[in-house]
């Protein structure tokens, strides 16, 4: 089976890519250079550049798409936040079908769902929004699946630095106090392994499916406050960082619980591995054998 994944430079699709690498699947890349540096370079991947596109899904041919490529507007044009997240992955899509593609899994997380209105997020959380709307009409005009994926409060190693956990870790690291709120709100805190193995799964089940739309919520499916999650980091360092627990304040539409509801996930043989205690766990050790390397 070809997966073509687009976003496999990033934290998600890194690992991404070697599990489906490691699993036998041929997998292609899509990225805006031929050959991005990283650890997921492999020779036997097929790097799809996004200026030859169509040329490179005539050549690849995937059979599955997973988009986890992503803009959450930072410093970033509402317009382009758009282009990303809804109008690009809906055009390719829309070129794939013309290569055979018949499945197109979306990634997308628990900040938009339907309950919420968080405002700090709403320009990424309304575009993700628009390419299900649209992507839902794309699919049912043809024979193409689509899935989403709603990710929880996904963590491991290789996020990126401007993160809450990486962020508060290096802080815990370095011994700095770390500024919080008073850390009620309860998430449901998913280890990437998990995450990818979810993505397996999914791939494997649609080959038997009927469905042309579903969605799955993607975590452990219990709470845990931030406030345990920050303390068991302190623990596990043992850092002797000052936790500052009420120096912030929430935001107004502040999320207070998101727990994914996972059994239909659960349903079709997915089973987390890890809690958050062994999760933080390997995501030490990951960053100690890091640190013993530079």
């Amino acid at each position: 089976m070809r997966v073509l994944i687009a976003g496999g430079t990033g934290f998600i699709g890194r690992h991404l890519v070697s599990a489906l690498f490691s699993n036998g699947y041929d997998v292609g890349v899509l990225s805006r250079q031929a050959r991005p540096s990283g650890d997921v370079i492999d020779n036997n991947i097929t790097w799809i550049e996004l200026s030859n596109l169509c040329a490179d899904l005539a050549y690849f041919k995937p059979d599955a798409i997973i988009n986890c490529a992503v803009c959450y507007g930072n410093d970033i044009s509402t317009l382009d936040v758009l282009h990303a997240n809804a109008i690009f992955p809906l055009n390719l899509m829309r070129q794939a079908m013309d290569f055979g593609c018949r499945l197109f899994i979306q990634t997308d997380s628990f900040f938009g769902k339907p309950e919420y209105a968080y405002d700090h997020m709403l320009t990424y959380t309304r575009s993700k929004n628009e390419f299900i709307w649209w992507g839902k009409r794309l699919a049912a005009e043809t024979s193409t699946k689509l899935v989403n994926l709603r990710l929880e409060h996904v963590f491991g190693p290789g996020d990126g630095a401007t993160k809450f956990i990486p962020q508060i870790l290096t802080k815990m690291v370095r011994g700095e106090d770390v500024e919080l709120t008073a850390g009620q709100q309860l998430r449901d805190f998913i280890y990437v392994e998990d995450v990818v193995t979810a993505y397996l799964k999914v791939l494997e089940n649609q080959k038997h499916s009927g469905a042309v739309y579903c969605e799955y919520e993607v975590g452990v499916g219990s709470p845990t406050s931030l406030k345990e999650f920050v303390e068991e980091c302190k623990k596990q360092l043992s850092s002797n960082s000052a936790l500052k627990f009420g120096a912030l304040s929430y935001r107004s539409t502040e999320i207070m619980s998101s727990v994914a509801k996972n059994k239909n996930l659960l349903d079709i043989g997915w089973k987390p591995v890890d809690d958050f205690r062994s999760g933080i766990s390997k995501l030490i050790k990951n960053l100690q054998v890091k640190k013993c390397h530079s």
